[in-house]
Order: structure tokens, then sequence, then C-alpha cells
């Protein structure tokens, strides 16, 4: 059977300044726990020194319309911030709180649309990048008190670019929601900016901003997206990694959704041809999770995949590449295995890959690496003839491996067990059928 990949792409690559959906989820679960028993040793207090109450002085200092006493305070917010990042999570957390339920959060936003210097105008973006990366509800927040309005008309000066696309970033990785709120507001203002960027950290944020708009369901219409698919086709052929990856980052968003994945399947499958031998394990990752995105939506795809060399690629990820990438590596394997209309199954058989997955799943200590090498296996029982389940039935460790599966503990048990129990069936009825003993002795 074709499967949706279980693994949490965005988790495993572990983008460089992001904190990405699962990722997030994980973080926040922990800061919630840490929150219902803040203790002194999780105070302001505490942490940093910083009593709750100096957040009321500081909203006093802003409201005085004094500039010297409005640069010191933002300066003082934005080490404060910085200082909590580094030791406590949920003592930032608890600080963004403070912010916003004192009306400091909308005060420094308002200040964004003030004259005050641009070195100010940083140490608001500062707090606000760290505020929008933390809980969905700074997001909402932050959407509400008019981060939008504030920075859109600041996007035409350079060296606020880097600080308010992040901040966009951030936001539009939240929900679907946010992610059409930053869409519908800044996409063709930012995509119009391309040309005249050079700063590779500035077009790394745009590639990211651009990446997340691929992101969740449903979709961005087609029509509106495609510019900016486009544009990540343009720089998965830059000799860039930090560009290649967000390129690529983004079109595994894309291939979840089947539609968009099968309209872009021709000019995706020699990229991620192409990145499935990156010697960047994140690239690399994204590359196998795409493959398996585009085995999983027709037979003609997989046939295109085949003739690009596919599964001498995923020979060379099983044998040197990290846990992660083999497991990205093996869903997408029994992805291909599940073609109806060309016998991947049997070319696996003959090329010894299936050898390797059963060697693997029976050796291995990792359960999901396990798991995946026994989908490879029930999908290959049920596709190949008969001379492949005498192969199979002949393989080395099957039956080891076989029983390992049948005792192992995985969500979707009743699944996984049925169609295994099918595979051994048709293994033992037809494949004992075909075995031609060894030596002659056997037959007495």
């Amino acid at each position: 059977m074709f499967r949706k990949n279980e693994q949490n792409i965005n988790d495993a690559c572990t983008l460089r300044s992001q904190r990405l959906n699962g990722l997030r989820e994980k973080k926040r679960d922990e800061m919630l726990k840490k929150k219902r028993i803040l203790d002194d040793n999780n105070s302001l207090l505490q942490v940093i020194g910083l009593n709750d109450n100096d957040i009321d002085v500081a909203m006093t200092l802003l409201q005085q319309n004094n500039q010297s006493s409005t640069i010191s305070t933002l300066h003082m917010l934005h080490k404060i911030c910085n200082a909590l990042g580094k030791r406590s999570e949920a003592a930032e957390s608890h600080y963004y709180d403070l912010l916003i339920n004192n009306g400091v959060m909308r005060k420094m936003i308002e200040l964004l649309k003030t004259n005050i210097p641009i070195n100010s105008k940083k140490d608001i973006l500062f707090v606000v990048i760290n505020c929008s990366s933390c809980e969905r509800h700074h997001v909402n927040a932050l959407l509400f008190n008019g981060i939008i309005e504030a920075t859109l008309p600041l996007l035409n000066q350079p060296e606020l670019q880097l600080d308010i696309i992040w901040t966009y970033c951030n936001i539009s990785s939240e929900t679907v929601d946010t992610r059409n709120i930053i869409f519908e507001n800044s996409g063709k203002l930012i995509l119009s900016m391309v040309p005249t960027v050079s700063d590779p950290e500035i077009l790394s944020k745009i590639a990211w901003l651009f990446s997340n708009f691929c992101r969740f369901k449903p979709s961005i219409p087609e029509q509106q997206l495609e510019p900016f698919i486009n544009y990540l086709f343009n720089i998965s052929n830059q000799d860039n990694p930090d560009l290649v990856l967000q390129a690529m980052t983004g079109f595994v968003s894309l291939c979840e959704n089947n539609d968009n994945c099968y309209r872009y399947a021709t000019n995706l499958i020699p990229v991620v041809i192409r990145y499935s031998r990156s010697i960047n394990d994140n690239i690399c990752l994204a590359a196998i999770s795409c493959i398996g995105s585009i085995a999983s939506i027709s037979d003609v795809l997989i046939q295109s995949l085949i003739e690009n060399d596919v599964l001498s690629i995923i020979a060379n990820v099983l044998d040197q590449r990290d846990n992660e990438i083999i497991r990205s590596a093996l869903w997408a394997l029994s992805n291909l295995v599940f073609c109806a209309t060309i016998n991947v199954a049997n070319m696996v058989c003959s090329n010894g890959l299936l050898r390797s997955v059963i060697f693997e799943g029976a050796t291995t200590v990792s359960t999901p690496l396990k798991i995946e090498c026994g989908w490879v296996l029930i999908n290959a029982l049920e596709k190949v003839d008969s001379m492949g389940l005498t192969y199979i039935s002949q393989t080395e460790g099957i039956y080891n491996f076989i029983s390992q599966l049948l005792v192992i503990e995985l969500t979707n048990r009743e699944q996984f067990v049925e169609n295994l129990l099918i595979g051994i069936r048709r293994l033992l009825v037809l494949g004992g059928i075909f075995i031609v003993p060894i030596n002659t002795k056997d037959c007495i």
C-alpha cells in the first residue's frame, strides 16, 4: 500500500534560524509544563534579576515621549530578551506575556512608525523576532497589535529588511491562517524586491518565507502560488547550500499536496534526483522525502523515477547515511515497490536491494527503521511474481525478520499485521512451491 510520510521532515532537518512546526509543538509542551510550576528557579528575578513590576516601569518610560529615555529603554528590553533566550525558555515566554499584557509590545510596535533611530527599531525587531518564534498566542498578539501594518512600510530600508522578513518567516510558519495573512500582505511586495537584494542572509530568509507559502492545507491557489514556486526552482540550481535547503524544504511541503506534487513533478524529479546524492544530510533528507511523496502519486511518476536510477540512489543511501535519512529512503522504497504497472518489487529482488532491507530489518535495534523495512517487505510480498517469492523465501534471515514484525509495537498495528499476514500466506502458498533444494539430501 502507498503511505504518506509519517516522519516530520522539519524536525529532522532542524533548519538554521528556524523553530519549525513539530519541534515548536514539542518545545511548547515543555514550556507549558514548566510554566505550571514556575517557581523561584524559573522566575525573571532569579534568572536575570528582573522583577515583573519592572515591565510597568518600562511602559512608563516609553510613554514619556523622551527620545533618550525611549532609546535606552528599548535597548534594555532587547538585552533582557537576549539574556532570557539563552537561559530559560519558561522565563522567556513569561517575559513576552508581560510585554503583551502590560501594553509594552503594542507601544513598541507603534514606535516602529515613528522617527526613532534605526538601531532602536532593530532593538524592537529583535524582541519581535524572538516573540514570534515562541508560542502561538504570542504570534496572534503581534498580529492583533499591528505588526504587519507597522513593518510593511519599513521594507524599503535595507537595514531592517532581514529582521522584518525573519519575523514574517516565523509568523507564516505558525498556521494556515497566519501563512495566509503574511502571503496576502507581503508576498508580492517581497517577490518584487528579490532582484534588488544581494545580501545572502536576506535571500536565505526570503527563500524560507517562500517555502513557508507551500506549507499547510488548504494550499494557496495555484495561480497565486506559482511565481513563488518558480523562484524556489530557480534558487535550487544555485551553488548555495542555504538557498538549496530552503528550496528543498519548500518542495517537501509542496509534495504533501497530491495535486501540486503531480502538477510540478516533471520539474521536481530532476531536482530531487540530483539532491538525493547531496553530501549535505539535510538536503539529501528533503530530496528523499520528495521522492517518497512523488512515488505515492502515480505509477507513471514511479516509472520516471526508476528511469532516473532512483533504486541505485536508495541503495547508496542505505549503505552510507544516518538513520533519519535511511528511514525516509525505506519509506520511499516501500512506495516505489508498490507500483502496479512495472514490477519494481522484482527489480529489488534481482539487484539485491530487498536482501539488504531484510538484513537491516532483522538486525537493527531501531523500531522506526524496523517498521519501514517491514513495509518494504509487505509491499514486495504483494507485488512480486512467483520467482520473486522464491527469492524472498530463500533470503537469509527472512523468517527471523517476519517473527519480529509480528510482535512489534506500532501505531495502526492491526493494519500492519493484516497486510503482513496476507504477504506471509502468499509466501507460504506460492513461494514454497518453487523452492529448489540446495542439496538432494534435503528432499529425503
